[in-house]
């Protein structure tokens, strides 16, 4: 009786740590990867390297990722493929990303977005516009590849 306890015990510890995740599928397999820490909302959680952060998030049971701008409705996982914007999150102070494409690193910085998400800073613009001047001038200079238009 105590031998069956344990395997019990073990098993919701596993349980634990998985979440609400797919172990066993009869095409695709899970390979076991390493537990990290993240935050979201300043809170403490977990995750396995790599996984997308929607994943993760799903699996600590956390439903709602955004609250859209017009309407303040909530929303959540929805496609899992990168076509929808009901992941939209901000991650490490970058607003709009994709938290079901993106992959789950190590002391992540999550939070929900509400409406189209804000810039961090006015650096982040700066150097958004430097780039784009860059590769025009990049395209438009001779013997270049671009078309100049």
């Amino acid at each position: 009786m105590q031998s069956s306890e344990c395997k019990v015990q073990r098993s919701k510890c596993k349980q634990k740590t998985l979440g609400a995740r797919i172990t066993s599928h009869p095409i695709l397999s899970f390979p076991l990867r390493s537990e990290v820490e993240f935050s979201f909302e300043n809170r403490r959680l977990r995750g396995f390297d790599g996984e997308p952060i929607a994943v993760a998030l799903a699996a600590n049971g956390i439903k709602v990722f955004r609250i859209t701008e017009k309407m303040l409705r909530p929303r959540g996982f929805f496609c899992a493929v990168g076509k929808c914007s009901s992941c939209l999150m901000e991650v490490d102070g970058r607003p709009n990303v994709m938290v079901c494409m993106e992959p789950l690193r190590a002391g992540m910085r999550v939070r929900r977005q509400e409406g189209r998400g804000r810039l961090a800073s006015a650096e982040c613009r700066v150097q958004s516009a430097e780039c784009k001047v860059a590769a025009r001038k990049r395209n438009t200079e001779p013997g270049s590849e671009g078309t100049g238009h």
